[in-house]
């Protein structure tokens, strides 16, 4: 009896802990969405990672220090960040190879620095604590890698949904598959990374630069963003199935791997 209700207990508690965080994401952002964009991120960032720290903490029973490497905030070598910077570089550099393609100027957006700061901040540090160190770590703990990618990849998916009450659905419809589709890349970062965020953050922050960073002229925009997109998709996928590590990891048999906190 006791293993039946173990499971169910443990996704309500997750599930539940993952929602409301999510939402306060989401509407923190509402509410300061006028004020400059790296206020923004500062005070949305700050106020969700402080809430998931209390509310894993509490619903977990752990103390406040496994709290912190249980969301993925905890040390790790700079070994550990070499894959998720050097997939940072690579997509950046399609930047000039899309301008010349497209025949389009790339050139930096206003504010570019501190829009980038701010990136790093919420698409880095916030989202990934979420959904990585928080929700794919938490169903990692208990299961496979794959198992817990694609799990967590349905409930990514599926919270993005809440997109389409307030942007244009071609947006919205775009800006789903996209974080969609880099789930399950940025969760092996997180493994790669010595089960923390900080390389995941960093793929994350970058293929969040288009129109905040880097940018063109408006005719050409939309066919840079789009093509951005299609990049950030297909690159991260590209180089996952040439690494024998991963295709090792996607393959193992269910059970929890050690080391993981």
């Amino acid at each position: 009896m006791k293993a039946t209700l173990k499971m169910p207990a443990f996704s309500v508690r997750l599930y539940g802990v993952f929602i409301a965080v999510f939402l306060e994401m989401h509407g923190l952002g509402r509410l300061f969405i006028n004020l400059p964009y790296l206020l923004n991120a500062g005070l949305t960032s700050g106020t969700v990672l402080l809430s998931l720290l209390l509310l894993y903490h509490r619903s977990a029973g752990k103390t406040r220090l496994a709290a912190i490497r249980g969301i993925g905030l905890g040390k790790t070598g700079f070994a550990n960040l070499v894959p998720g910077l050097a997939l940072s570089v690579l997509l950046l550099l399609f930047y000039p190879v899309l301008g010349w393609f497209l025949h389009t100027p790339i050139q930096m957006a206003d504010a570019g620095l501190l829009n980038l700061a701010g990136l790093f901040l919420t698409g880095g540090l916030m989202e990934e604590a979420v959904f990585r160190g928080f929700l794919f770590g938490s169903l990692r703990r208990r299961g496979s890698f794959r198992r817990a990618a694609l799990e967590s990849m349905v409930g990514f998916a599926l919270v993005h949904l809440l997109l389409f009450l307030y942007l244009d659905w071609p947006i919205a419809l775009l800006s789903t598959i996209l974080a969609t589709g880099i789930s399950i890349p940025l969760a092996y970062l997180y493994e790669k990374a010595g089960n923390t965020i900080w390389g995941a953050a960093l793929v994350h922050a970058s293929i969040r630069t288009i129109g905040l960073v880097f940018t063109t002229t408006e005719p050409q925009y939309q066919t840079l963003a789009l093509a951005w997109m299609g990049v950030c998709l297909l690159v991260p996928w590209l180089v996952l199935l040439f690494d024998a590590n991963f295709r090792k990891l996607w393959s193992a048999k269910p059970g929890a791997q050690p080391g993981l906190v």
